[in-house]
């Protein structure tokens, strides 16, 4: 049985709120919210662990070195300066890529802090599509753009429903007051 809210009004007008906890952050969200937030969730695991067990992603003179894809990508890139800079220590940086996508999608899917894991999402796929995906053309055949407009979707989905969580303990909050 659910734990409540001790807290809830006695005409029934504000439902009970579910304990916090992993089941409640999925049962509080929209089916479409979701879907964006299992797909990216997974997606970031899988392409964070994906990286550390490539044993090429590390290892210099490969074809899949970070250090090589990221002085690719710095080829004709809007943000060329901050890869170039990146690339001064490509190993650590493969480390901070790979560990901050694990990151993001254990939160996502986990509900921790999901403003903040979507805001970064959409951070690393926005500096993704400025590199890796910048010379894709037409734009809509390179996955970045479309990932980065899905977590900007989620964090606007995760903000609406603070928005309308707070909106609704106020009206409950009022409903009460004029109760007793």
């Amino acid at each position: 049985m659910p734990r409540t809210n001790r807290h809830s009004t006695r005409g029934g007008n504000r439902p009970p709120e579910p304990a916090p906890g992993l089941a409640a952050s999925w049962e509080r969200q929209t089916w479409s919210l979701r879907l964006l937030r299992a797909f990216l969730g997974v997606t970031f695991v899988y392409a964070g662990l994906q990286k550390f067990l490539d044993p090429d992603f590390l290892h210099a003179g490969s074809p899949d070195f970070i250090g090589s894809q990221l002085q690719s990508f710095a080829q004709g890139s809007p943000i060329a300066p901050l890869l170039h800079l990146l690339n001064a220590q490509p190993v650590l940086t493969g480390i901070g890529v790979a560990a901050l996508e694990t990151a993001i999608g254990l939160a996502t899917l986990l509900g921790v802090a999901p403003a903040a894991s979507a805001a970064l999402g959409f951070v690393i796929n926005l500096m993704l599509f400025l590199s890796a995906t910048w010379r894709v053309h037409p734009y809509f055949l390179g996955s970045d753009s479309i990932y980065a407009a899905g977590w900007a979707a989620y964090f606007v989905g995760v903000l609406e429903l603070r928005v309308a969580q707070a909106a609704w303990d106020i009206r409950g909050s009022r409903a009460w007051i004029r109760r007793t």
